[in-house]
């Protein structure tokens, strides 16, 4: 989050962020090595990783103190339990640990690139009760360019993202652009691997089901996603993850 993260449930994943909320715990669950940066902590959770083998890196504004005999960490007044390694930057202004700067010019400039492939190895379907892309290539990559208002894709409650196989290595880009609305409500969209539907339960291998949803012109539009699997690049939006 290049502005403001907020987390309102468990966040199976690590953090990168410019100001963080997090009202309730993060950190990836049975992953071994795993790091997140924060410049501003906010809301402190005293579960700020879900090892205490993980390390926290925090901004220099940030306040870091001892509590518990002097055995545990506090962060701007409030303790944490795990992780057991917190590095702080000496300046953050001059000299951050990850520059969000650089990073967020980075991402820009993949969401470009991404939007310049033309359309090929997706065929859409539609049923009654969902729309179905298929990846026609299990090993390839499929990219379907749309449009916020496009009703063959985002016409149904549900989105279903077929076609990848165990063993083989294809992804799916989804270039979705906004101009014109200002909110956008996902549909479930899971994806199906060797013919089975994948939930969203915890995992530490990422290979299969590769989905990248890319939202351009995007900026101050509203995202809401839900039951999704997949990574979001929404440069300028406002992403809300309202289900796991």
């Amino acid at each position: 989050a290049f502005d403001t993260a907020n987390l309102n449930t468990h966040t199976n994943g690590n953090v990168l962020a410019k100001n963080l909320n997090a009202y309730s715990n993060f950190g990836t669950n049975n992953y071994g090595h795993e790091l997140s940066y924060i410049q501003n902590y906010k809301t402190v959770n005293s579960n700020s990783a879900s090892s205490e083998n993980h390390v926290l890196v925090l901004g220099s504004e940030n306040v870091i103190g001892f509590y518990d005999n002097n055995n545990k960490y506090s962060v701007n007044g409030q303790g944490i339990d795990r992780p057991k390694t917190i590095i702080q930057d000496k300046d953050t202004a001059s000299n951050p640990f990850i520059d969000l700067n650089r990073v967020r010019s980075e991402i820009v400039q993949i969401s470009a690139q991404l939007v310049g492939y033309q359309s090929q190895n997706i065929s859409i379907s539609q049923y009654s009760q969902k729309n179905v892309l298929q990846l026609t290539d299990a090993d390839g990559v499929g990219v379907l360019n749309i449009k916020a208002t496009d009703s063959t894709v985002f016409g149904k409650d549900y989105i279903q993202l077929d076609g990848f196989r165990s063993g083989h290595d294809g992804s799916m880009v989804i270039n979705v652009d906004c101009a014109g609305v200002s909110q956008i409500n996902m549909p479930k969209a899971l994806v199906v691997v060797d013919g089975q539907e994948q939930g969203t339960n915890e995992v530490t291998e990422f290979s299969n089901g590769k989905v990248l949803w890319n939202y351009v012109n995007a900026q101050g539009v509203t995202i809401n996603t839900h039951l999704m699997t997949g990574m979001v690049i929404a440069p300028g939006a406002t992403v809300n993850i309202m289900q796991n």
